[in-house]
């Protein structure tokens, strides 16, 4: 019940906000959960763009230059790790890399980028 009270309050600052704004700025906003966004926040954006999910080779694009970044190589687990990354969108790809890299430094070498990809891909 105060949820509600408190997300109202959050979107009349957030209109407001946005409402004071000079017309010579450009307010640019994102989110990968449109459904949940309120109908007059979306009114005061004039252009909607829908990006979609990033295809097989924008994936594999992604992950060299991962591999590139950690000085390791995914190996045989390329294709299975690109067909376990197909259909998420770059921001959750960006967050699996973003794991995978994190759980290898805190290993302090105890584990291999296989390791890791095998264990947080489940393969």
């Amino acid at each position: 019940m105060h949820d509600t009270g408190e997300i109202k309050r959050i979107v009349s600052t957030l209109l407001l906000q946005v409402d004071d704004l000079p017309s010579y700025n450009v307010f640019v906003a994102a989110t990968n959960h449109p459904e949940l966004i309120d109908r007059a926040a979306w009114r005061r954006f004039q252009i909607h763009v829908n990006l979609t999910p990033p295809n097989r080779e924008q994936i594999l694009s992604w992950l060299k230059s991962f591999e590139v970044l950690i000085g390791e190589r995914f190996g045989e687990l390329t294709n299975d790790t690109v067909d376990k990354l197909d259909g998420l969108n770059f921001s959750d790809i960006e967050g699996v890399f973003l794991d995978i890299r994190r759980k290898i430094i805190l290993s302090e070498g105890q584990l291999s980028l296989k390791d890791v990809i095998k264990k947080k891909l489940s393969f």
